[in-house]
């Protein structure tokens, strides 16, 4: 579990505390987005990287991604006395039991952040990273500067407490014989992502991630973590005095924030599964209950369009969108450099960059699919975006407001009915190039 998450959570206990005390624990009901992989690092560890590629259309580059490492035989103990107890709370809470005993393995906080450092240069090259961060640099969802690998690891490196590893089925967490309020709000999470991995199998993210079907794996993560965040707020509110969760406050505020060295649109990757998944789950729970939330792990969300707008789930499925290759007619060396589906929460957390939080939460709206895909001849760089929306209206609106986000830079947003295609260069010449063919 990260600690920006960690901040979140205690302050969700801390407006739900009251309403919690009163309807005996039963939880908030109000309203409770960010990259991405399983819950905690996979075998050595490591969240997933920042979007995994975009399912490729019939002219795209492979997706990138192997077969999972297999797991290595864990060092692990069964549960110690003080986690157990949180693992039997987290039953109650949640109204699921394990199948079988969670192995756990306790380490020292440096040890986490080596364990997710190494993941992330197995999962996230730097080659690779260094593709995604000239795409991103171009669209202006990252400073022309950033150094997204380091970005990557500077953020999990230094705000992961915890994990369940989905692969070696293992919790992996700083080793404390008297684990404080915090901590103990921390394994309530971790262990309600190993029931959910017990009785709804984790490794579909994993799988989805490989598969390089980027927004279906940013929504199964969503609910996979927003399930987290509502089982630990109600059970802190069961199993934590108020004493306790003064000082779970008092040790979330003294949590460090995120290195200078991330951007916002990468922490807001992170991120938005904790915060969007979290409303999600609230939504789902006052919909049908229990079984609402169950059958969503059974059939998930397809979109982060689903999660930010529950209403819309499950029916609303997406559109797919591959964009073709505009290599050839940008000229000789063009090739492949990155591409990515990109659905609400992605676009959202891109226009907010620079636009107010209320535009760019309006304009990212009524999206029905999307990619980008980018090329580069080793200098320049080229981008197309596409996206489709439910209305005509709709499409103008996010039109208007990326061309608003890209001012004074490269960039052509073409509305074609309910149809955007959004054209990025390094250079003019090169984007009259692409608009000529667009």
């Amino acid at each position: 579990m990260r600690r920006g998450a960690r901040r979140l959570l205690a302050l969700s206990l801390a407006l739900a505390w009251a309403a919690g005390a009163c309807t005996g624990g039963a939880g908030p009901t109000g309203p409770g987005p960010g990259p991405t992989g399983p819950t905690g690092p996979a075998t050595e560890g490591s969240p997933s990287p920042p979007g995994s590629r975009a399912r490729p259309g019939p002219d795209a580059p492979e997706c990138p991604y192997g077969p999972a490492p297999s797991p290595r035989p864990p060092a692990a103990a069964p549960l110690p006395g003080p986690l157990a107890e949180v693992a039997r709370q987290v039953e109650e809470v949640r109204g699921l039991r394990f199948e079988r005993p969670v192995p756990a393995q306790p380490v020292t906080q440096a040890r986490i952040g080596e364990l997710v450092t190494a993941g992330i240069r197995r999962d996230f090259p730097r080659e690779v990273a260094e593709r995604r961060e000239r795409a991103w640099a171009l669209m202006g969802a990252i400073p022309q500067d950033s150094d997204l690998f380091r970005s990557v690891v500077d953020f999990a490196a230094s705000q992961v407490v915890g994990f369940y590893d989905t692969v070696a089925k293992r919790l992996v967490f700083v080793g404390d014989p008297s684990p404080s309020p915090l901590a103990r709000l921390t394994l309530a999470h971790e262990l309600t992502h190993a029931l959910q991995d017990q009785r709804f199998d984790l490794t579909r993210l994993d799988a989805l991630g490989r598969a390089c079907r980027d927004e279906e794996a940013s929504a199964l993560q969503a609910l996979v973590e927003g399930d987290a965040q509502d089982v630990s707020i109600r059970w802190a509110q069961r199993h934590l005095s108020l004493d306790e969760v003064l000082e779970l406050q008092l040790e979330a505020g003294a949590l460090a924030p995120p290195p200078a060295s991330v951007p916002p649109f990468v922490e807001g990757q992170f991120l938005f599964p904790y915060e969007a998944g979290q409303r999600f789950v609230r939504a789902l729970l006052a919909r049908g209950g229990q079984e609402a939330l169950d059958r969503a792990f059974q059939d998930p969300p397809r979109s982060t369009e689903q999660v930010l707008h529950p209403e819309r789930f499950p029916n609303d499925a997406p559109q797919a969108v591959a964009v073709p290759d505009f290599a050839q007619v940008l000229g000789p060396g063009w090739e492949d450099l990155d591409f990515q589906d990109v659905g609400e929460g992605w676009l959202q957390l891109y226009l907010g960059v620079e636009l107010p939080e209320s535009r760019a939460r309006a304009a990212a709206a009524g999206w029905d699919g999307g990619q980008y895909r980018a090329w580069t001849d080793g200098e320049r760089v080229a981008l197309v975006l596409d996206t489709v929306w439910d209305s005509e209206a709709d499409a103008r609106e996010f039109a208007d407001a990326v061309q608003d986000l890209g001012e004074g830079r490269p960039v052509r947003a073409l509305v074609r009915g309910a149809a955007v295609r959004v054209l990025y260069a390094s250079d003019q010449a090169t984007l009259g190039a692409l608009a000529e063919a667009a």
